[in-house]
């Protein structure tokens, strides 16, 4: 696996998920990009399974999953990495990447249990504009 590969899984049928997605693109931090390009993949796509599926325990998490220089990050570590590329004040997020992880993912786990409801959009890449496109990996 290459050090360089920097890719969020989300769940494609997730409202919640392709929110975040969008969230991420809009207040990334304009150099972020640049310094190491973040890719965007639905769990459900070949880029997934190519990537990344073997690597992960049986039954696999129900979280975002963070491929961030080689490394695996889930639940809520995952989302305090991503933050660092985010804008003030979003990016101060960042700091509780530092932090045991246990209550923020139980917390992550109860939003999990829930996002369901929340209503799907249509498929991302439908509705969000052509430059952030070529960052959707199918």
């Amino acid at each position: 696996m290459e050090n360089d590969q920097n890719i969020l899984f989300y769940d494609g049928p997730c409202g919640l998920c392709q929110g975040a997605v969008k969230f991420v693109l809009r207040w990334e931090k304009k150099d972020a990009h640049s310094q190491l390009p973040l890719y965007f993949a639905e769990l459900q796509s070949p880029a997934f399974s190519e990537l990344l599926s073997a690597q992960l325990p049986d039954p696999m998490p129900d979280s975002v999953i963070y491929l961030h220089r080689g490394k695996v990050f889930i639940k809520s570590k995952a989302v305090f990495l991503l933050a660092s590329r985010l804008v003030f004040p979003f990016h101060l997020l960042a700091v509780f990447q530092h932090l045991p992880s246990g209550f923020f993912d139980w917390v992550y786990d109860g939003i999990a249990r829930i996002r369901h409801q929340w209503p799907r959009h249509q498929a991302l890449c439908e509705v969000i504009p052509a430059e952030w496109k070529k960052r959707l990996l199918v």
